[in-house]
């Protein structure tokens, strides 16, 4: 199918060439009627031509049919015609002039026929009269020519940037099935693994443990490239229940200034967990030393931060950074910022964006 076929309706060309037959014949009244050659001046009165309000209906109505027949001519070519631009162009103008010169004989028969009817005019009048009307003619092609290029143009533009967002979610929606893969596998092994020892010692802790683990699974299945800081949020705090039944009062997790409007603003899904999830696979947990992760939102910068005093755990190779890399990206595609990383004063904290409702 071609790409252009619909870059106007056929309602379209006909408001169009009503347009133009109306802007074309006002502009030729108002020259005629106000110029000196008509205008002549006899004692203290002004005499103008009379109006043909018969004549200047009928050419009008002429010159609509003419616009409307190039503009669907011009359709046809760009839609039909599986060939070269340049050669689009060439025949688009060639058969434009031939169906104007077809327009303009048949235009001084049907004046002849249903205008003139039996009055007599010389030779001359009628050589004027496709002179006058042929140039007439030409222009409103070439507007027609002119408006279809515009109208294409800008249905090119607009699929484009179509094409484009359809791109950018597509790549999204990839990027977030890739990070889902990464982690249900190592995140499910070490829940069934912490799983299996709550079962032998605490059934009480094994049911809870399996109902948060029944939500963060749920929330990793959803099929969207955003979500309310709410949702977020909401999983991080189940997901956050499966890591402190894992190590008990080892972690804590903050959430400072999360509430009111900023809760209605969208985010990337599972940047906030990714986050904390990056916290604890990196920093030593234990009774000794704790982790304390921080989740902080400001509605004036529009970002959430995810801190964490550096506890490095001892002999741990360094990670291949693909959770903050797969991030970074999706959020560059998302809205063009990329994921602020710092470390300060013996802190790690990592800034990733929120979205006004009314962007998404």
């Amino acid at each position: 199918m071609n790409n252009n076929k619909y870059y106007a309706s056929i309602k379209t060309f006909l408001i169009l060439s009503v347009a133009i037959g109306l802007l074309i014949h006002i502009g030729v009244f108002l020259s005629l009627y106000f110029s000196d050659e008509f205008l002549i001046q006899h004692g203290n009165y002004w005499r103008r031509p009379p109006i043909h309000l018969e004549k200047m209906l009928f050419n009008l109505l002429l010159v609509i049919i003419l616009a409307f027949v190039v503009y669907l001519y011009d359709f046809q070519i760009y839609t039909r015609l599986n060939l070269k631009k340049g050669w689009k162009i060439f025949l688009e103008v060639t058969g434009s002039l031939m169906i104007t010169l077809l327009m303009t004989a048949i235009m001084l028969v049907l004046y002849v026929v249903f205008i003139d009817k039996n009055d007599v005019r010389p030779t001359h009048f009628y050589v004027m009269m496709v002179r006058n009307d042929f140039l007439r003619n030409i222009i409103v092609t070439l507007m027609v020519i002119l408006s279809s290029h515009l109208m294409l143009s800008d249905y090119n533009r607009k699929k484009m940037e179509i094409d484009n967002e359809i791109l950018i979610s597509e790549n999204l929606r990839s990027r977030y099935e890739v990070l889902k893969n990464q982690l249900n596998p190592h995140f499910i092994f070490n829940s069934l693994n912490t799983l299996q020892s709550l079962v032998r010692l605490d059934t009480d802790k094994a049911s809870v443990f399996i109902k948060e683990l029944s939500e963060v699974l749920r929330y990793t299945l959803r099929n969207e490239d955003s979500v309310t800081l709410s949702q977020e949020i909401d999983f991080c705090k189940s997901y956050c229940n499966l890591l402190q039944i894992r190590f008990g009062e080892s972690i804590k997790i903050n959430y400072n200034n999360i509430d009111g409007d900023v809760l209605q603003y969208m985010i990337l899904p599972l940047s906030v967990q990714i986050l904390i999830e990056n916290a604890v696979k990196h920093n030593i947990i234990s009774d000794k030393t704790p982790l304390t992760i921080d989740v902080t939102a400001d509605k004036d910068e529009s970002v959430v931060t995810v801190s964490n005093k550096i506890q490095p755990k001892k002999g741990m190779e360094p990670g291949n950074g693909i959770g903050l890399a797969n991030l970074s990206e999706r959020q560059r595609l998302k809205c063009g910022r990329d994921i602020d990383i710092k470390k300060i004063d013996g802190r790690f904290e990592v800034k990733v964006a929120l979205f006004k409702p009314k962007m998404i």
